[in-house]
């Protein structure tokens, strides 16, 4: 039996439901994440279990989480039994609040499908599986990256083997799919292991990273009577990761080659640039890790970064930068060239910057 199987047969329609913005004590956010704009992540905020204990056996919550967007599919499971060497009455002491599922996604506007099931393990079985699991996903990473397809296959037996034993319970399973009619908006989700007639909304609050109930947020308890978990869709507007990404990681090497190779005149290294360039910005706008305002972006930075340096080189002059955000200046190299050392150029309120940096796009720029 699939996970799938195990999913959909156990699962049943509870409450499931957008906590509005204006509940969230101290940081509500309803935009709206659009179609090549912005990238979504899935968080774990908080999962709860009315029941810890039943009769002389510990009991600690699992989370499965599945995302579908277009070809894309990640998973992740997330519980107490993720940090090692601990005892039943250890994990029963662990929060875990917060807790990065899936992402950072570029978000193309397919259709996103969301499944996250709420599970009840034993503490004996939680703790075997999901370390045995995470223990497995660092063998293939390390030392060097694995491929996509055989940590989601770890992932999935993973949860496999925790849903598939009898004494697990699926406490709460909610599959949601984002579409036009249903747009996919960042904020906090809450699913409550109750049915919906019994839950009022209007006095659900979220307050220092826990669900409370009350009829006002100042007086709110810790809401308690049912097993509940809260996911938050996160929108980024841009990650500053992308130096890392495979697609363009190749590229720093290729640039600095050019840059450092002392046989060649700087016109010389001006045209190897040139050259490189339709294959560097082609990356860019084949990438389905990037959405277009970081692509403009990184095209107009590292464009304009180029051209200082070989500036800098037929000057002589030293080559000052500011990546990553940094206030400060450094002197460097004008050879020693790295993506990390890349300051934003591009100002989205200014026509001509955009121009510009459509035209790193899309045109011969050296």
């Amino acid at each position: 039996m699939s996970i799938l199987d195990i999913f959909r047969a156990q699962s049943k329609q509870l409450f499931w439901k957008q906590l509005p913005a204006r509940q969230v004590v101290n940081g509500g956010r309803d935009a709206l994440i659009e179609d090549d704009q912005a990238y979504f992540v899935i968080r774990l905020k908080q999962m709860y279990l009315y029941y810890s204990r039943k009769l002389w056996r510990g009991y600690h919550p699992m989370l499965y989480c599945y995302v579908q967007h277009g070809k894309r599919e990640d998973q992740a499971i997330a519980g107490p039994g993720q940090l090692k060497d601990m005892t039943d009455s250890d994990l029963s002491r662990v929060l875990l609040l917060n807790h990065r599922l899936v992402g950072p996604i570029a978000f193309m506007g397919e259709d996103v499908v969301l499944q996250v099931g709420l599970y009840s393990v034993p503490g004996e079985d939680i703790a075997k599986t999901l370390v045995g699991s995470l223990s497995t996903i660092a063998g293939l990473i390390a030392p060097g990256a694995a491929p996509a397809l055989e940590i989601a296959n770890v992932v999935k037996a993973g949860v496999e083997n925790i849903a598939g034993l009898a004494s697990t319970s699926l406490q709460l399973g909610v599959e949601d799919t984002f579409f036009q009619n249903n747009k996919l908006r960042e904020g906090y989700y809450v699913g409550i292991n109750a049915p919906a007639a019994m839950v009022n909304i209007n006095q659900l609050w979220l307050k220092d990273d826990h669900l409370m109930q009350g009829a006002i947020a100042s007086i709110s308890q810790p809401y308690q009577g049912y097993d509940y978990m809260i996911i938050e869709i996160e929108k980024l507007d841009n990650r500053k990761d992308w130096p890392s990404l495979p697609e363009i990681a190749e590229f720093k090497q290729q640039f600095a080659a050019v840059l450092g190779d002392t046989n060649l005149t700087i016109e010389e290294k001006r045209q190897r640039i040139s050259q490189l360039w339709p294959s560097f910005t082609n990356s860019l706008n084949e990438s389905q890790h990037l959405v277009k305002p970081d692509r403009e972006q990184i095209a107009l930075s590292v464009t304009t970064d180029l051209k200082e340096r070989l500036e800098a080189l037929k000057t002589g002059n030293p080559f000052e930068t500011r990546g990553w955000g940094e206030q400060s200046l450094e002197t460097k190299l004008p050879a020693d060239f790295d993506f990390i050392d890349i300051a934003d150029r591009l100002d989205f309120s200014d026509p001509n910057s955009v121009r510009e940096a459509n035209r790193a796009l899309s045109q011969p720029v050296f």
